[in-house]
């Protein structure tokens, strides 16, 4: 085998215009020591890659890329790209659990594996909403390889996050945490992470926007003022506007369309019958208030409740 010419050609596929992703050679490498069984250090190292595992690696060569094809293609399918990746490290865990399982291609899309990868997303979501792969990777990696190859049947989430909780990384969120989470902004890496945990039915092999319900264009002061944003309401406007409770996941013609009109605007247009506002207002957790630019801070308040409480659900489950 030409481990040059093959690893230059996984790199290409897992980054593919289909996955959006930057992983690098050194990722599928590493990649190389975690699915591999037979090695037990798995820290990236030159010493490592002697010619027992090398001969090691040769021999599971297809298992390896095979997982590492599907564990980005499954998360390409929760919509995650290189932009909201925060750890490629994390990356591995997932194809570690896919290669044990010998799951088929459909995995990511058939009806009757729907539960094990709800567990699945969640647990991983909970993973990079916390960092539990930042510091001290390899020793992370090495305890999570350890509970699935322990148990792979179904994905293992709870004994995955008691290990983390062990090693002082919990994926449990108190109250504060999910306060903190409301206060991510538009543009930061978990923006995406937090949003897509309230938006479960949105297919994200589809093109899709993370929109500003308030068009982030309205939020200076002349055009605050404009709108008869109350002159007390200014500060408060312009510290959170690009904050999770001002934002929303719509597909990319209608957040094209919408632009930089009015919410209210929009929403009227749009949206013409009572029972048509009701389903719209439920889906993205629009607060029964007055939706013009000038009631922004009750809005914002509002909708930070409604979704604290489903952060809730999901997360401290």
């Amino acid at each position: 085998m030409n481990a040059r010419e093959e690893i230059n050609a996984i790199v290409e596929q897992l980054n593919g215009p289909e996955y959006r992703f930057a992983f690098t050679k050194d990722f599928v490498m590493k990649a190389c020591l975690v699915l591999t069984d037979d090695i037990s250090d798995t820290r990236f190292k030159v010493t490592n890659f002697n010619a027992s595992n090398t001969k090691k690696i040769e021999a599971n060569w297809k298992k390896i890329t095979s997982a590492l094809v599907q564990a980005v293609g499954l998360l390409s399918s929760f919509g995650l790209t290189e932009r909201s990746l925060t750890s490629a490290n994390s990356v591995l865990s997932i194809a570690y659990y896919l290669l044990k399982r010998s799951l088929p291609p459909s995995y990511d899309s058939a009806q009757k594996y729907a539960s094990d990868r709800r567990q699945f997303e969640s647990g991983f979501f909970k993973s990079l909403l916390r960092g539990a792969f930042g510091a001290q990777g390899d020793t992370v990696l090495s305890n999570l390889r350890g509970v699935i190859k322990a148990s792979y049947e179904l994905f293992p989430a709870g004994a995955l996050a008691d290990k983390l909780q062990q090693m002082n990384r919990p994926i449990r969120f108190t109250d504060e945490d999910l306060e903190d989470l409301l206060a991510i902004q538009y543009g930061e890496r978990l923006s995406f992470v937090a949003l897509a945990l309230l938006y479960p039915w949105v297919d994200y092999r589809n093109l899709f926007h993370i929109d500003h319900i308030h068009p982030r264009s309205m939020f200076t002061r002349k055009a605050l003022r404009k709108a008869g944003v109350p002159e007390g309401d200014l500060e408060f406007c312009l510290a959170h506007y690009d904050e999770i409770p001002n934002l929303q996941i719509l597909s990319s013609n209608p957040n094209i369309e919408k632009s930089n009109i009015p919410f209210e605007d929009w929403f009227a247009r749009n949206y013409s019958t009572k029972k048509a506002r009701e389903d719209f207002c439920e889906r993205q957790f629009i607060p029964d208030v007055d939706l013009k630019l000038s009631n922004f801070w009750e809005f914002f308040e509002k909708r930070s409740a409604l979704l604290k409480g489903d952060f809730g659900v999901v997360l401290q489950s």
